[in-house]
C-alpha cells in the first residue's frame, strides 16, 4: 500500500476479474501490446484470462526495456533511468498509469530516433525480434 497506493477501497466496488478480462481484451484486440519488462504484463494477463476461462492473448507483445537496453545501451534500463535518459518528463514511479504512458513514450522516442514508423519495424531495425 505504501508503494502503489493500493488501499482496500480501491478495488472495492471495482468489476469482477472476468468483466475487467473482456473489457482489456477488447480494448487490445490484435494490436501489438507494450510494456516495459513486458514479461511481466504478459504473465498477468494471459493468468488472469486463464483464471476466468476467457481466451489467451497471441497479440504481439514487445518490451520497451530490451528496446532501450538494444538502442541506448544503459547498463541499468529501469524505467525511470530510460525516461530520464530520453528527457521524458511527468514520470511518477509506481504509478500503473505512468508507467504504461512512459513505456509508449520511450518507443515512440526511440522509433523517432530510428525514423522507425511501426512497431515491428523499430525493433526489426535494431536486430530485436
Amino acid at each position: 500500500m505504501r508503494i502503489h497506493r493500493i488501499t482496500p477501497a480501491v478495488p472495492a466496488g471495482a468489476p469482477a476479474l472476468r468483466a475487467s478480462m473482456r473489457a482489456v481484451r477488447e480494448i487490445i484486440g490484435d494490436k501489438p501490446v507494450l510494456a516495459h519488462n513486458i514479461g511481466f504484463d504478459r504473465a498477468v494477463l494471459q493468468t488472469s484470462c486463464r483464471t476466468v476461462g476467457l481466451p489467451i492473448p497471441q497479440n504481439d507483445f514487445r518490451c520497451t526495456m530490451k528496446l532501450s537496453m538494444a538502442a541506448l545501451g544503459l547498463p541499468k534500463p529501469r524505467l525511470h533511468l530510460v525516461a530520464e535518459h530520453l528527457g521524458l518528463s511527468g514520470y511518477e514511479k509506481h504509478d500503473a498509469c505512468a508507467d504504461a504512458l512512459t513505456a509508449a513514450r520511450i518507443a515512440l522516442a526511440i522509433a523517432r530516433q530510428g525514423g522507425a514508423t511501426s512497431i515491428r519495424g523499430l525493433y526489426k531495425n535494431l536486430g530485436i525480434a
